[in-house]
């Protein structure tokens, strides 16, 4: 590369002004070898005109070794122009920031929970109408647990779809802000077998979500217990403790719930016998 340098120094190629030199070379040689090829083109059309097919293919061949030699001369000129050309130095894009990986974990207790509510039946309906769930619970860096479900009010309701209230969303949203807590996920069913998949009204959902700067995941409930968590960018797993529920190996964050156990909760059936003095007396346990 130094002696040929050199060399177009020497023949003037590379003077203080020599990319603008170079540039104008290239272009003589170009404009040059437009002339030629229009030149043999219009004798060629003259020769078919005249009938001489001969003369015609006499241009011809001329034409073909003109373009053939100026291509060979354009293409050392363009190697003058960029191969000699100052180093650029190279920019180099930073390096993308890894993206922190979520970890939600969810009992499957909580989970065949909210199978049961998800799948359950609707008196009077044409059909088994999807339901959903919004889910909060506990937090710390990327690890969030699926543990707390809120019934949402549902605007609409079918076999096909199923949509939050904005109204009671937005207020339940507003009491977790207020409470130091977060939306982390999203379930809903899709009352059919096998294992299922988010539809595009579930991917546009979740577009919203993460455009909104919820770290909140979805989940879609099968009839038969599969569960299939799901994001669009968000990158995570899902674990599961507790036994009733094994994960499908063949696809990531798809699950089976084989055992629909649920623990008792408290509720306000429940009676309480007090003491005069307001405290509750203990059941009879045998044994004590």
């Amino acid at each position: 590369m130094s002696s040929s340098r050199e060399l177009l120094q020497r023949l003037g190629f590379l003077s203080s002004d020599w990319s603008a030199l170079v540039e104008r070379q290239a272009q003589a040689i170009a404009s040059a070898r437009a002339e030629g090829v229009s030149y043999h083109l219009k004798r060629m059309d003259a020769a078919l005109r005249a009938g001489n097919t001969d003369l015609a293919q006499h241009h011809e061949a001329a034409l073909r070794q003109f373009l053939q030699e100026t291509a060979s001369v354009l293409q050392l000129a363009q190697e003058v122009q960029h191969g000699f050309a100052p180093p650029v130095a190279e920019t180099k894009p930073p390096a993308p920031t890894p993206q922190p990986v979520a970890t939600y974990w969810i009992s499957a207790t909580v989970l065949a929970e909210a199978a049961t509510y998800l799948t359950q039946h609707l008196p009077g309906a044409q059909g088994e109408p999807e339901w959903m769930l919004a889910v909060t619970g506990l937090y710390w860096n990327e690890v969030y647990t699926l543990e707390h479900l809120i019934e949402v009010e549902l605007a609409t309701q079918s076999g096909a779809q199923a949509s939050f209230d904005i109204q009671d969303f937005t207020r339940i949203a507003m009491i977790l802000h207020e409470r130091g807590q977060k939306l982390h996920a999203i379930f809903h069913s899709h009352r059919w077998a096998g294992p299922p998949h988010p539809s595009n009204v579930d991917d546009r959902l979740q577009r919203i979500l993460e455009e909104g700067g919820y770290p909140a995941i979805q989940a879609v409930f099968s009839e038969d217990g599969y569960v299939r968590f799901f994001a669009r960018r968000r990158m995570f797993t899902v674990g599961v403790c507790g036994k009733g529920v094994i994960s499908v190996d063949a696809e990531p964050n798809l699950f089976r719930i084989v055992h629909f156990d649920t623990l008792p909760r408290p509720t306000a059936r429940v009676r309480l016998s007090r003491r005069d003095d307001g405290i509750r007396s203990l059941s009879a346990h045998p044994g004590r």
